[in-house]
């Protein structure tokens, strides 16, 4: 398996981080850049959180939730891996390459048998392992490396240790203080006392076995005694239970059969039910009683007297917004016609009275022709007049006899002048010669004039005849054609538009006068008379709205009176069906009413108390208990069987006293004479001491066995495993040494063989040496485990310890571990990747 990406969406530190990993990918960071942290990220998205959010080491601070995806490839497909914060381990989700989901038992077959602590173990391998090795003693390390490989090497070591510590414990060749050295010791010492009292033998064996009688006949009675008393104590208890075994067979006679429906749920829910009947018996009546005072409830006049005038009201309602607009048009006619009325008497000024009338015709062409004709007549005796008060008679001599002089004068003085003076001398002739002929036409225009005049009084007459024909005498002739004839006009125009909005003021008048009239029948109610028209409207409106709002209020009343009526059917209905109920249940149970079924109820408890009575004695008194009683007709005869075992037991303990009381004679007699010890009694010690011996020489075998076997197991293991990683390990070995070790053989101890052919075991060995071989061995181990559970291996600044050189060579054996398993290397030092020239790196 190959972890290809990885994408962080919040965890610890890290945040929206998105990573892409090769065959051999280089992580450079800090100290507390997140290295670590990104570590136990792809550990809990392979192997589920171990804890909740709440308590993981790892939590975000901001709250967020934990988790993210890894996608990984095998040989045979690609997978993305996706867990987040949740019960279990978090929750998990996969898909394929194409974002299909995928069942997550895929998860635990791509894993197999490998969990977080198996892969901390043979995948993961960090700077503590190698300041382990550091520490060890060559013994140590030279045995961790001859056992590597080996499952449980640290357990079984020190389980190996703590035998050997026990063995030497118990027993040493040449030893003093182990326990077993010293009771061999012991027994010498005691085997020479039993010599010295076999002398005293005879005496003492005879009182020994009389004891050992008397002990034999003190043990039998005390068996007896105790048969006995067991008889007795139960005969007691016999005669404790009798009462209750009476008792049994009494309830055994009766018919305690329960009967169906008396249970205190059975009470509970005909008391509910009885409750609720009650309760719904208050609320009928309630409500059969606020329904009575909605109907009866009494009614105002003026909507009684609506209702019996409804229809003519709503009507004359359904008019009352058309009257109220045709109020309003006749005040806006009314408006407009004292405007227009205004405007026609300024027309009137206009046209000299309302008397006027305008030209016909033929008179406005006469009043047209004379008035032209007087226009004609009144210029042309102006003309003549203006000219004979404008020039003198002597004027145009003298500008002519100025225009020759000039000319004159022009030819005398030459050439230049000629011009200028000549055309002045022919304007002042031309001038004069103008002048004088007007003159001469003057006394003609004169004899014109007094026909002009005589003419023009003609005129005059036939327009003053004309003006008193039309009434238009007042106003100035020149206007006659004018403005006159358009005012005249206008004003019969102003005249018949004032005619005909006072006919609609008037029309609308007699309407709402009609109006108005309708409504005298309610005038009890609106007192319409002597009230101006907008102010009759305004009450009938505010009656109106009055009765809308009583309406409003009694429709309320009548919809609330109906939701009562309905309210109560309903009540009175589930009042119905309680009882209906209540009396099911009853007839059911064959009683007619609570009070005895409260009376049959108390009687089944009290059945049911004594079933339970009953079987509590049947749990008590088993068959076995019960034949013992059954032995027993009376009580009396229960009574004297306790009698008859009071008198046995007192028998045997007078008896047992006796015996036991001759027993203590002899064994005086015995101490008195083994004061100094005796034969048996330190044959007995032998004895013993013999079993103690023999005990210990059986726990010293035993450990001594376990050692040998656990030693001759971890050989056993170490060399079965080693020829698989032993062509691993020596590439790996040959690597890290710079090519100077190119073997390792493993015979009944590992040794390792330079490039001449010299061989070294590994106590022979530098520790800088082994420490490089035992690494050499994790990585072979490691990734012959791959070759069947193909796990990417971490590293955690693994050689942080090492030299340059050493480091560089173990960048080298990453490359070629990288051709076939993927290498993530974590590390905080980044002078030797450089000189390494380490292409895939990422820096946090």
């Amino acid at each position: 398996m190959k972890i290809d990406t990885i994408d962080v969406y919040n965890y610890g530190k890290l945040h929206h981080l998105h990573l892409q990993f090769t065959d051999l990918q280089v992580i450079y960071g800090k100290n507390e850049a997140g290295k670590t942290t990104l570590i136990n990220f792809i550990l809990d998205i392979l192997f589920g959180f171990k804890n909740r959010q709440a308590n993981h080491p790892y939590a975000p601070k901001d709250k967020s939730q934990m988790g993210g995806k890894l996608t990984v490839s095998t040989s045979s497909e690609r997978l993305v891996i996706e867990r987040v914060e949740g019960k279990k381990g978090g929750d998990l989700s996969l898909f394929d390459a194409q974002g299909n989901p995928v069942a997550n038992e895929r998860l635990q077959q791509l894993l197999g048998p490998i969990n977080r602590d198996v892969y901390n173990k043979l995948f993961y391998f960090d700077a503590s392992a190698v300041e382990t090795i550091q520490k060890l003693t060559t013994t140590e390390l030279e045995e961790r490396i001859r056992r590597i490989g080996v499952v449980g090497i640290n357990q079984w070591l020190g389980l190996e240790k703590e035998i050997k510590s026990e063995t030497d414990d118990l027993y040493k060749l040449r030893g003093k203080k182990p326990e077993l050295n010293q009771k061999l010791k012991e027994y010498d010492e005691l085997s020479q006392e039993i010599q010295r009292a076999q002398t005293q033998y005879p005496e003492y064996l005879e009182l020994t076995q009389q004891i050992v009688q008397g002990q034999t006949e003190v043990k039998k009675l005390q068996q007896q005694e105790a048969t006995t008393q067991k008889e007795l104590q139960k005969t007691y208890k016999d005669q404790q239970d009798w009462s209750e075994y009476q008792e049994l067979q009494q309830l055994e006679q009766q018919d305690l059969t329960p009967k169906p429906g008396y249970t205190q749920a059975d009470l509970d829910q005909l008391q509910r039910l009885q409750t609720e009947i009650d309760f719904l018996k208050q609320n009928v009546a309630k409500e059969h009683e606020r329904v009575q005072k909605a109907q009866q409830r009494a009614v105002p006049n003026h909507y009684q007297f609506y209702l019996q005038h409804q229809h003519q009201i709503d009507n004359l309602s359904d008019q009352l917004a058309q009257a109220q607009d045709q109020w309003q048009q006749q005040r806006n006619l009314q408006g407009q016609l004292d405007s227009e009325t205004s405007r026609l008497h300024d027309d009137e000024l206009e046209t000299g009275g309302a008397t006027s009338q305008p030209f016909t015709d033929a008179d406005y062409q006469r009043v047209e022709q004379l008035l032209q004709q007087q226009t004609m007549l009144q210029n042309a005796e102006q003309v003549p007049t203006r000219q004979a008060t404008a020039t003198p008679s002597h004027l145009p001599i003298i500008l002519m006899i100025l225009g020759a002089g000039l000319l004159c004068l022009g030819v005398v003085l030459g050439k230049s002048l000629l011009i200028v003076l000549g055309l002045v001398g022919l304007l002042l002739l031309g001038y004069g010669g103008y002048l004088q002929w007007q003159a001469g036409s003057q006394s003609s225009a004169t004899h014109q004039d007094e026909k002009n005049a005589g003419q023009l009084q003609q005129i005059a007459d036939q327009l003053q005849q004309l003006g008193e024909q039309y009434h238009i005498s007042g106003v100035n002739q020149s206007l006659w054609l004018t403005t006159l004839q358009t005012s005249i006009k206008k004003r019969e125009q102003q005249k018949a538009r004032v005619l005909q909005l006072q006919q609609q003021v008037n029309q609308l008048a007699r309407q709402l006068t009609d109006y108005l009239q309708q409504w005298q029948f309610c005038e009890t109610f609106l007192h319409l008379q002597e009230q101006p028209v907008a102010q009759q409207l305004s009450t009938i409106q505010k009656w109106l709205a009055g009765l809308k709002d009583e309406r409003q209020r009694q429709d309320q009343l009548d919809q609330r009176l109906r939701e009562d009526e309905q309210q109560l059917t309903q009540l009175e209905q589930k009042l119905q069906q309680r009882e209906q109920q209540l009396h099911a249940e009853l007839t059911q149970r064959k009683v007619a009413n609570l009070k005895e079924f409260n009376a049959q109820l108390e009687q089944e408890q009290q059945h049911r108390q004594l079933n339970q009575q009953k079987q509590r004695l049947q749990q008590k008194f088993t068959p076995a208990l019960v034949s013992r009683l059954q032995q027993f007709s009376t009580k009396a005869e229960l009574e004297g069987q306790v009698q008859r075992l009071e008198n046995q037991l007192q028998q045997i303990q007078t008896q047992l006293s006796k015996v036991v009381q001759t027993t203590t004679v002899q064994k005086t007699q015995l101490q008195q004479i083994s004061r100094d010890g005796t034969l048996a009694k330190l044959r007995q010690q032998q004895a013993n001491l013999e079993a103690e011996i023999i005990d210990l020489s059986k726990q010293w075998l035993v450990l001594q066995l376990s050692f040998d076997w656990i030693e001759r197991v971890l050989n056993e293991a170490s060399h079965g495993r080693f020829p698989k990683v032993q062509e691993l390990a020596q590439r790996y070995f040959a690597i890290l040494t710079d090519q100077h070790y190119q073997q390792i053989r493993y015979q009944q101890k590992l040794e390792v063989v330079t490039k001449d052919g010299q061989r070294f075991k590994v106590a022979e060995l530098s520790r800088g040496t082994m420490q490089q071989l035992y690494l050499a061995l994790v990585f072979a181990l490691t990734v012959s485990f791959s070759d069947e559970f193909p796990f990417p291996i971490i590293i955690d600044d693994g050689f942080a310890d090492f030299d340059e050189i050493r480091t560089q060579r173990a960048l080298e054996l990453l490359e070629t571990l990288s051709q076939t398993t993927q290498i993530i290397y974590f590390t905080a030092n980044q002078s030797p990747i450089k000189e390494a020239a380490v292409k895939h790196r990422i820096e946090l």
